[in-house]
């Protein structure tokens, strides 16, 4: 996971400074640079990122020893207008505008799929020949849909509709020109979770975010803790930061903690809390039943009751609005909790379908029905959509608590959750 920017100064430093020896310095330039950086560090406040660039870059040019200084000079000289130029501040305002909570390095299409006009090796004899694969980018959704579902040909029957499934959580097993099917659908899909926050709730996470000791969480507390006015996201990040300090201060959060002490004294204070103050919403805690499940049931479809151990409904609805279930370890459990919820997902989609009518029935595709599943101390959040005849479920986002203080790591998280209680409240 990217560590965040503000808190990244001698990093960065070491990063520039590692370019500036692999490159020629007639070849230096922070456009082709700066992508680099923000692969690996996240962007959250533009002003203070431009400034902490500008600092690693200039402390990485005095520290350049070369034969020859005047380029070292010049670079000295003009520092501002090169880190503080338009193009570089566009670059970092696009990020944090794009941000992801977990920032990808991922591959491009073409990058996958090589140049257009690349030449393939005939599977008779050897020689290359043109390729003629069609490039995934001008295809259209649906087909690019409807080639997966049949590559996968997993079929779903609620009441007398037939549905295909397509999974994009795990793409292994398909073929290379699937997988790059899958990615382009992703990415057109936007499945990823983007992240979202009010400047305030951004500037308290930083703060914690770029803590380096305990005295420095304390700090950050007691400044919280001192607010006379603050709103229940602000309460929320405070009881969250109180909840992680406590845990790595005393040390008893482990891999051998059991689900009943995890959703006593982590998941209830890093995640449930979130929605806790939200006028609109209900929350169930603790093997409660699915309110999806009994609403299909009323309507004729054969599903049998399954409790979950959380549920987020919106007030005064049948169908849930969000599940999550809990497990201490990584095992065969999981497996059947993920079926579970992805069963609960599509009925929720099945039955908003049937809410909306056969008058506005292209507006399905746009709904996602949402669920999150705990394994210890990691966080899966997971999506699907009905397109078509097809349901597709994919991963939107995941992150795992440190056991230790790693306040960078821990801040992320934090707006993970913050960003997921802002997606389903839009």
């Amino acid at each position: 996971m990217s560590k965040l920017f503000l808190s990244s100064g001698s990093d960065i430093t070491s990063d520039i400074s590692r370019y500036f020896l692999e490159n020629d310095p007639e070849t230096w330039e922070i456009m082709r640079l700066v992508p680099t950086l923000l692969k690996k560090y996240l962007v959250s406040d533009l002003d203070k990122d431009m400034d902490i660039l500008r600092a690693s870059y200039g402390q990485a040019v005095s520290n350049y020893e070369a034969k020859t200084q005047p380029k070292s000079t010049l670079l000295e000289s003009e520092m501002d207008s090169i880190v503080y130029s338009a193009p570089v501040r566009r670059l970092l305002l696009h990020e944090i505008l794009n941000i992801q909570v977990e920032v990808r390095a991922m591959e491009s299409v073409e990058s996958l799929l090589g140049k257009r006009d690349r030449t393939t090796r005939d599977e008779s004899g050897g020689s290359k020949r043109p390729s003629t694969t069609k490039d995934p980018t001008t295809m259209a959704t649906s087909d690019i849909i409807s080639h997966l579902a049949r590559s996968t040909n997993i079929e779903k029957n609620i009441k007398d509709e037939k549905f295909s499934m397509l999974d994009l959580t795990n793409t292994t097993e398909l073929d290379s020109r699937s997988q790059t099917l899958a990615e382009e659908l992703k990415r057109r899909l936007k499945c990823k979770l983007e992240s979202a926050c009010t400047r305030s709730e951004r500037e308290w996470l930083l703060r914690f975010g770029s803590s380096k000791t305990q005295r420095d969480v304390d700090k950050v507390l007691q400044q919280m803790f001192a607010l006379e006015v603050y709103t229940s996201t602000i309460s929320y990040i405070r009881t969250a930061i109180n909840c992680l300090s406590n845990l790595w201060r005393s040390g008893v959060l482990s891999e051998h903690n059991n689900e009943g002490w995890l959703q006593a004294n982590l998941y209830s204070q890093i995640f449930d809390s979130v929605f806790m103050e939200q006028t609109l919403w209900i929350t169930k805690r603790s093997e409660t039943l699915s309110m999806t499940l009994k609403t299909a049931r009323e309507g004729g479809i054969d599903v049998a009751d399954r409790r979950i151990d959380f549920i987020l409904m919106a007030k005064d609805d049948t169908i849930d609005l969000l599940t999550a279930e809990d497990k201490a370890k990584d095992s065969k459990k999981v497996a059947t909790d993920l079926e579970k919820t992805s069963n609960i997902q599509q009925l929720t989609l099945y039955l908003w379908r049937q809410r909306l009518g056969s008058q506005r029935t292209e507006l399905i595709s746009e709904l996602e029905a949402m669920a999150c599943q705990w394994t210890a101390t990691k966080l899966r959040i997971y999506g699907t959509r009905l397109i078509g005849s097809v349901f597709v479920h994919y991963k939107k986002a995941e992150f795992k608590v440190p056991m230790s203080m790693k306040c960078g790591e821990a801040s992320l998280a934090l707006l993970t959750v913050l960003s997921l209680k802002v997606y389903l409240k839009t």
